[in-house]
């Protein structure tokens, strides 16, 4: 059988089942394989417990001479049944189980021990085994069983399905009012180099040359209005291009955002021509 525990299904916490069995020593019977001085003490646990199945341990200590091998036998009481087991080779006859050593823990020292272990099936009672013995001679003492069953607690949950509630939220758009008082938006200063605007702003495209290039209305409301999801800005600014031509573009940009907008503010930069253009006379 295999030399590691498979996982098992349902595994439930329960109380150790000890065997406990005296140190003994005995010699050896004339034409017995046993050694000059046998002995050996077993602690048999039920590791775990559900249902019909079980795992179980049985620890062996040598308390007489070194083993080079070994092979430990017992007997269950209760009909119980080895499926799988590691550290040994198991099989069994009706109640009888047997193990014999791997090749890799044939050899045991005086005090050592070895640990056996398995998966087996049980029904009605699950009772320790009995009749330890190792290599033919028999480890002496009694054994004391204590099981404690942990039966499993079913919860059941119940839950609670909250049907959404829907709200209806209206937007109700107010168009502003513009006041025309007759002044101009923005003073400019001529004895002043730099002039300066109070507000918050943005430039329109810088060269409106063509319908192509003008902004659209959704987007000139999107600059200037006070709405969801519009930025409200108070001021634009645009350029006026070296040909009057494109000047109705920016114009209508900026009629679009005057009667849209809140008391928007315009700022109309002349175009110049960069120094290289200049230079190479491509434009006045």
């Amino acid at each position: 059988m295999s030399r590691s525990p498979s996982i098992f299904r349902g595994v439930m916490s329960v109380g150790t089942v000890t065997a406990l069995v005296g140190s003994l020593g005995l010699t050896a019977v004339g034409g017995s394989a046993a050694l000059a001085a046998p002995g050996c003490s077993v602690r048999y646990s039920v590791v775990n417990q559900w249902t019909g199945g079980f795992q179980g341990t049985v620890a062996v200590t040598n308390t007489g001479d070194a083993w080079s091998t070994w092979t430990l036998t017992f007997r269950f009481a209760d009909g119980q049944t080895v499926t799988q087991g590691w550290n040994g080779r198991w099989s069994q006859s009706a109640s009888t189980v047997t193990v014999a050593n791997e090749s890799w823990n044939g050899n045991v020292a005086t005090g050592a021990s070895v640990a056996p272990g398995f998966i087996g099936s049980w029904n009605g009672a699950n009772n320790a085994p009995t009749g330890f013995a190792v290599n033919g001679v028999t480890c002496g003492g009694q054994t004391t069983t204590t099981t404690t069953r942990t039966t499993p607690t079913t919860t059941t949950t119940t839950t609670t399905r909250t049907t959404p509630t829907t709200t209806t939220s209206t937007t109700t758009r107010t168009t502003p009012t513009t006041t025309t008082s007759g002044l101009a938006d923005i003073t400019v200063d001529p004895g002043t180099r730099y002039q300066t605007v109070d507000g918050f702003g943005a430039a329109l495209p810088i060269w409106p040359g063509s319908a192509s290039g003008m902004l659209t209305t959704s987007e000139v409301r999107t600059m200037v209005g006070m709405g969801d999801n519009e930025l409200g800005l108070s001021i634009l600014r645009t350029m006026l291009s070296h040909d009057s031509n494109t000047w109705s573009y920016a114009v209508a940009n900026l009629k679009e955002a005057e009667s849209y907008g809140s008391n928007v503010k315009f700022l109309a930069s002349p175009w110049t021509a960069p120094a290289a253009w200049k230079t190479n006379n491509s434009l006045t």
